[in-house]
């Protein structure tokens, strides 16, 4: 399996990626979304992560992930390199696919155009 980002500019397109993947035949499960502000991702209809899984998808082990919650832990890389994408308002959207897939799923970003402000395999 090949992980792999892209950058929303908002929710609404986030969605529009994320109901692409799914039609597409990602799995749900592995398909994850973040924002900074978690209340657009519900507005979108979007699933919002849970600490576990926000905490799988940006290499956090348990021990960061309780330090993140006390507000001590350092930032992710994975996420650390988006953050002024997050701080802006975009949305990540982060999911997997065989690595055979790879260049299908490089397609399907491609053609939301402006809508998506890139993409990359991340593994």
């Amino acid at each position: 399996m090949r992980r792999m980002l892209a950058v929303a500019p908002d929710a609404e397109h986030a969605r529009k990626l994320y109901d692409d993947l799914l039609g597409g035949g990602v799995e749900r499960r592995l398909i994850h979304v973040l924002a900074k502000d978690k209340d657009q991702l519900k507005r979108a209809g979007l699933p919002e992560p849970t600490l576990m899984e926000e905490a799988m998808v940006t290499g956090e082990g348990i021990a960061p992930m309780i330090a993140n919650l006390m507000g001590t832990a350092p930032p992710s890389p994975k996420v650390k390199a988006h953050k002024d994408d997050l701080e802006a308002g975009r949305v990540l959207v982060l999911f997997a696919v065989p690595k055979e897939e790879v260049s299908t799923y490089e397609a399907m970003i491609r053609r939301h155009g402006s809508e998506t402000a890139s993409a990359q395999s991340t593994a």
